[in-house]
């Protein structure tokens, strides 16, 4: 397991309080985990967890594990395969108006 970032300074503090009680808190993240029947689970991560107490911490969940907030990442998502989209296919087009103007001018030359 390793550790994860981007964390809230709300959450870094009560890391802070964690880790003054019990030195081995830590913030995890596992992509290895395979939950069966849940493919579609890719591991998971927890805020803030205590290994000698076996017992994790989600920290703001609720806006996290939100369709508010999965929505938003769509959004985001899908914003930037447009730009990829985008992108390509005018790399594209010039990649064929190039190629057309090279064969048509093979043509008239005779090649």
């Amino acid at each position: 397991m390793k550790r994860s970032s981007g964390t809230s300074v709300a959450e870094k503090e009560l890391v802070s309080v964690v880790k003054s009680v019990w030195k081995t808190g830590c913030k995890l993240k596992d992509r290895r985990v395979k939950i069966e029947g849940k493919p579609y689970i890719k591991g998971f991560d927890i805020d803030i967890f205590v290994p000698e107490l076996m017992r994790g911490i989600e920290f703001d969940g609720t806006y996290y594990h939100s369709f508010e907030f999965m929505r938003k990442q769509l959004i985001k998502n899908l914003g930037q395969m447009k730009t990829f989209i985008t992108t390509t296919k005018s790399k594209m087009l010039g990649l064929l108006v190039r190629a057309s103007k090279s064969f048509i001018l093979k043509k008239k030359i005779g090649n």
